[in-house]
């Protein structure tokens, strides 16, 4: 998780230069988080299984409304029964990837530091308060770096984490700074 830093110094007033080199630095960052690995391997592997139980439960499920609906209630019942068999290995797939993702995300930080890239916002908020519990028990005034992302991944470019982690630290009570568009640093 190496920081990028990009600065650009431009002596010109001439627009078309101006809007040259923008566009220039907005391709370079593109690249730049085109490459990232917010999952990593096994990470990615674990959360595809749990989306394959996912679906698999969709399936029953719509499975055993069809039956229920013709009158096999034996049938429905034996079908939802898979399905909750597979959100069950749905959510253990999902728990496996979280802390693996949470690892190489985090894998030789400080623990003042806390990447939350590549988590559901519930996983990424249970990943925090354990981080805050630890240093709010201490009496001192921690700065805990939080990397929540800008939501660049997320559909339609909406953060998801961002303001659900801002929420947390308004309830919380906690002072913070604004790093950057995706970054806080929570006093706890």
């Amino acid at each position: 998780n190496a920081k990028v830093r990009i600065r650009v110094e431009v002596a010109s007033r001439d627009r078309k230069k101006l809007r040259h080199c923008v566009d220039l630095v907005r391709r370079e960052i593109k690249e730049v988080v085109a490459g990232m690995d917010y999952m990593g391997d096994e990470g990615r592997k674990l959360r595809a299984k749990a989306n394959e139980y996912a679906h698999k439960r969709s399936q029953y499920y719509e499975a055993s409304q069809s039956a229920y609906a013709k009158g096999d209630r034996a049938g429905a019942k034996r079908l939802a029964d898979k399905g909750k068999e597979c959100g069950e290995k749905m959510r253990e797939f999902n728990l496996q990837a979280s802390k693996t993702i949470f690892a190489h995300r985090n894998a030789g930080k400080p623990d003042l530091f806390i990447d939350l890239h590549g988590l559901t916002v519930k996983e990424a908020l249970g990943f925090l308060r354990e981080r805050l519990d630890k240093f709010l028990s201490n009496d001192k005034d921690d700065p805990l770096e939080c990397v929540t992302g800008a939501g660049n991944h997320s559909p339609n470019h909406t953060a998801k984490i961002k303001p659900a982690v801002h929420e947390l630290i308004i309830s919380m009570g906690l002072k913070y700074d604004v790093e950057n568009v995706g970054t806080y640093i929570i006093h706890c």
